[in-house]
């Protein structure tokens, strides 16, 4: 795609760094929507099946979805009481709430 992604500048020095800069963009954009993505895919309990009075299950709802972000973090005991942590933080936080894509 950098055929796509031309600027013409006065010098090649200043036609590098306009090539630098808008690679630069075009990737932040790129990480942007997908940090979006990520974090709606993670919010939204699309099935809507969960009822907000059942804590348990959103406990392990939420205990599943940390554990995909956190899947390169070492396996120990304390990693895993942190996990734990976690998640009672995140059900409390969003206890009550049904987050869904129509929100």
């Amino acid at each position: 795609w950098d055929d796509a992604l031309r600027c013409s500048g006065v010098t090649p020095h200043e036609e590098t760094e306009a090539q630098r800069v808008l690679h630069a963009v075009v990737w932040l954009q790129v990480i942007s929507i997908s940090m979006m993505v990520l974090g709606a895919s993670l919010s939204f309990d699309l099935s809507g099946s969960v009822d907000v009075n059942d804590v348990d299950r959103m406990n392990r709802r939420w205990e599943a979805r940390c554990k995909i972000l956190c899947c390169l973090a070492p396996k120990d005991s304390s990693t895993q009481i942190a996990l734990r942590s976690l998640v009672s933080s995140m059900t409390s936080l969003f206890a009550g709430l049904e987050l869904v894509p129509s929100d």
